[in-house]
């Protein structure tokens, strides 16, 4: 791969997968102009959460579980504070990604978490929707703790699709 920057000269380089998702980027940006898109991707992104969920609560150490709870404990602290808690709610999914050590599911959720941002800001706009988040979020957690894969796939699908929802609702709402 041929890395360009402003900084200096183009760098040939090895493929990462950090840098392959970065160059679908600009393919996702234009995605993202049309409600078509968007739906696309954050369906996507539902299915894409759901299955790295299931993979955690399969793979997750005792290690991956206690910065889970972590992560999850910081993600309670921030209800009330929007921003906080939007930036620990993507923490919360991005230490998900984590678990496992797959550098591409966690260079994919970065990508994927940056390109749906919106999604974020306005669903979490609709009243009621931190502390329905945070709800699914302990269900999250408790399966992958319990490794139960299925039932962390269940709870990740339904978050996603009511993130999906809420969404929408916003969108009519916030416009």
């Amino acid at each position: 791969m041929v890395e360009i920057s402003s900084t200096g000269r183009p760098v040939v380089t090895s493929p990462s997968a950090s840098n392959v998702v970065e160059q679908l980027s600009s393919a996702a940006r234009f995605l993202l102009s049309s409600e078509e898109g968007k739906h696309s991707l954050q369906d996507a992104r539902r299915l894409f959460e759901a299955a790295i969920t299931r993979n955690a609560a399969e793979f997750a150490t005792e290690d991956d579980i206690a910065s889970l709870k972590i992560a999850l404990d910081e993600n309670y602290k921030a209800s009330g504070n929007t921003v906080e808690f939007e930036r620990t709610d993507v923490n919360f999914h991005l230490s998900i990604a984590k678990i496992g050590n797959n550098s591409v599911f966690t260079a994919l959720h970065t990508a994927i978490a940056e390109w749906l941002s919106i999604q974020r800001t306005v669903s979490l706009r609709v009243p009621g929707a931190e502390k329905k988040a945070y709800s699914y979020h302990e269900k999250i957690y408790q399966a992958i703790a319990d490794r139960n894969p299925e039932a962390a796939w269940k709870a990740m699908n339904e978050h996603l699709t009511d993130v999906m929802k809420m969404f929408k609702k916003g969108q009519s709402t916030y416009g």
